[in-house]
């Protein structure tokens, strides 16, 4: 008789087989996730046992063992943060060895009472990378389970391979935060470039009017038999060489500004940034006969930003509204969260900027029909405020009118505190 073809043939998966694939899975496991499903269901299979459990070392300001997954007949302890000095997981990465125990109830390192409403008799717990443990697989039994040779030879080098797989995925998050990094330092040189660029063009049309001014004033002085009045030469020369001082004084504020740290990116409080600007323009607004206040919530509100530009934004627009508040007015700053966005409003009780120009006010270096200079301060403008909240993922715009006034909005994207 002719032999049958085998059907269905049912191959057993030996513990070494079962270490071996995981060995293989791990090797292209790119998440702390698929690595811990990878581990639990490993440790189950080449000790044949009832449970798993996968636990991370909390190393915040009191350590504590993360019980992070877990694989098992019934519930464990999936979620939970013990003190290292008070489970079994958190002793064997203290001692840094692997411990077997086959009657928990006879041993006086196990807290009886997390594991009475447990099926678990008996466990064993390896401790990941030995030399420095990070994390400790755990696996238990439903009975007094005596672990063999074999068994713990084959738990111990799981723990060793996820060692690995665990630095692994900790380089390419490291690896992946380096190159955000370096693609926000890109950003914000680009950022920085433009922002000379644009700067450097207006100071430099500012400079180059003011001697031509002084070569006319030399022309006229020299083909005109008529002779000025000392006092108008006088007026004309104070006027040109004070506007060049300004314009290098600019330049020279535009380096020390814009250089200086232009790329450190950190965490800001928004509260405490606003109630430095309103102390820092107190004075001005008191001797202006002007009233500043601030409102926000009790809630600290923070971004990711560079500090030294978001002060100069806020102090622009404060200072700005100063400036064309006529006296006996309100300056108000408020400060609220709506979702994840932060919303600042500045806003004052002047004449408000003509509705015929307002669609220009963010326009590159703008000047009123009447020379009023809306970008402010020490060369930076609205234009530059409108670059720096873009610069923050943010956003600024601003409603105004003859009767109430102005108010700026700023909207930023907040984090989580530092």
């Amino acid at each position: 008789m002719d032999a049958s073809p085998l059907t269905n043939l049912d191959v057993a998966v030996t513990p070494a087989d079962a270490l071996i694939g995981a060995v293989k899975k791990l090797a292209f496991a790119e998440s702390l996730p698929s690595i811990s499903n990878i581990v639990k269901t490993t440790a189950r299979s080449i000790a044949g046992a009832q449970g798993a459990t996968f636990v991370l070392l909390d190393q915040s300001e009191v350590k504590q063992c993360f019980y992070y997954d877990e694989e098992a007949i019934s519930p464990l302890w999936k979620g939970m943060k013990f003190p290292v000095e008070s489970c079994i997981s958190g002793w064997s990465m203290i001692q840094k060895e692997q411990v077997s125990i086959p009657d928990i109830y006879r041993d006086e390192r196990i807290p009886h009472d997390a594991y009475q409403p447990t099926f678990v008799k008996s466990l064993v717990m390896t401790p990941v990378r030995r030399e420095d443990p990070i994390a400790a697989i755990g696996t238990y039994w439903s009975d007094d389970h005596i672990s063999t040779p074999e068994e713990l030879v084959l738990l111990q080098t799981l723990a060793d391979i996820t060692a690995v797989a665990l630095e692994k995925i900790q380089w390419q998050e490291q690896a992946h935060s380096s190159k955000s990094a370096l693609e926000e330092q890109q950003k914000a040189s680009s950022t920085l470039n433009q922002f000379r660029k644009d700067l450097l063009s207006h100071l430099t049309h500012d400079f180059r009017n003011s001697v031509i001014g002084l070569k006319k004033l030399c022309e006229h002085l020299d083909g005109n038999k008529q002779v000025l009045d000392k006092a108008d030469i006088i007026e004309v020369l104070r006027n040109s060489t004070q506007q060049m001082l300004e314009t290098l004084g600019k330049i020279i504020d535009l380096d020390q500004h814009l250089l200086q740290e232009h790329l450190h990116v950190n965490c800001v409080c928004l509260n405490e940034l606003l109630l430095e600007i309103i102390e820092q323009f107190q004075d001005l607004a008191i001797s202006s006969k002007i009233v500043c206040t601030i409102s926000s919530d009790d809630e600290l509100l923070y971004v990711k930003g560079n500090s030294d530009w978001l002060r100069t934004l806020f102090s622009n627009l404060v200072s700005n509204a100063i400036k064309y508040t006529s006296a006996s007015s309100e300056i108000r700053l408020s400060l609220v969260r709506e979702d994840n966005t932060a919303i600042i409003l500045i806003t004052n009780t002047g004449g408000g900027i003509p509705a015929e120009v307002q669609k220009d006010v963010f326009n590159r270096f703008w000047l009123g029909d009447r020379g009023e200079n809306y970008y402010i301060g020490r060369g930076f403008g609205l234009y530059i405020c409108k670059r720096i909240v873009e610069a923050h993922s943010g956003q600024i715009e601003f409603v105004s009118s003859s009767d109430s006034g102005t108010t700026f909005t700023i909207t930023l994207p907040l984090i989580q505190k530092c």
